[in-house]
């Protein structure tokens, strides 16, 4: 990457060219991030009501609105860490895909579901916009952020390209309030969303969900450890002595580290029907 971004923040080029230099840029990093197994892609729109998109339905796509590209090509190196930022997310995305047993990328898939279930199922006048209301309680925005500031401080250095005490100060002021929101959200089972006007225990919200999506359990097979499916299609929270059950079985060791966060968390002892 740092070669390919030299070019475009030290080199003067027409505005076509630029373009293609970056979406190559980006193109590269994504294929990187999937080790060449998926064929990715690279949108440039003036139609997106951001400016940079992983999208969450396919983890094979980003895209950059006009605006972000024009900020890039004057230079503007902070817009940069919009494109770090998605390329972030667009990778937690492909882990969710691969099924990494990781708590931060299976507590941002539930966010994602939760997300899309509030999205399609409200439509009432009170419902409440989920994503900005919820955008500080977002592990997935919240870690995409941190570790994006990390990068652009290191790649700029290595390029040679050092930032004003400006940006300096506005990232340090970003970096410590997104450590702090990962602190307060980490392992909190009482972090709360808000939903239609209401303060929500994600965790409960979450249970009370997936109840009428059993196909979750199917569709995501690292939540199998948390819930199951029974012959009936009921959807059922896995206790405490199931959970050491599948700990005592299991033969990997990711698998291991994953029930170990469910067991420090689990709030319930008992099984539970949701219904």
């Amino acid at each position: 990457m740092e070669d390919a971004l030299k070019e475009l923040y030290t080199k003067n080029m027409d505005y076509k060219t630029f373009i293609e230099k970056l979406k190559r840029l980006v193109l590269n990093e994504m294929e990187d991030m999937v080790e060449h197994r998926y064929k990715v892609n690279c949108v440039i729109s003036n139609n997106l009501k951001k400016d940079c998109l992983a999208y969450t339905k396919s983890f094979i796509e980003i895209g950059l609105s006009e605006d972000l590209v024009k900020r890039i090509y004057n230079k503007d190196k902070l817009a940069f860490f919009v494109i770090l930022h998605e390329l972030s997310k667009f990778y937690q995305n492909y882990l969710i895909y691969v099924c990494l047993l990781d708590s931060n990328i299976i507590k941002i898939l539930k966010e994602k579901l939760v997300l899309n279930v509030v999205e399609e199922e409200n439509h009432e006048e009170y419902y409440c916009d989920y994503y900005p209301n919820n955008y500080c309680n977002s592990t997935s925005e919240i870690l995409a952020t941190i570790y994006s500031y990390m990068d652009i401080i290191g790649i700029f250095n290595n390029i040679g390209i050092g930032f004003f005490q400006k940006e300096k100060e506005y990232i340090k002021i970003q970096m410590e309030l997104n450590r702090k929101l990962y602190e307060v959200t980490d392992r909190n089972t009482k972090n709360c969303i808000f939903v239609n006007g209401y303060n929500i225990d994600f965790d409960e919200y979450f249970e009370q969900v997936i109840y009428v999506h059993p196909e979750w359990v199917k569709d995501y097979p690292q939540l199998s450890i948390e819930f199951y499916v029974t012959d009936d299609g009921k959807v059922l929270k896995r206790n405490n002595i199931e959970l050491m059950k599948l700990y005592r079985e299991s033969e990997y060791e990711e698998e291991k580290k994953y029930i170990e966060y469910l067991l420090a968390n689990n709030k319930k002892n008992k099984i539970k029907i949701y219904s």
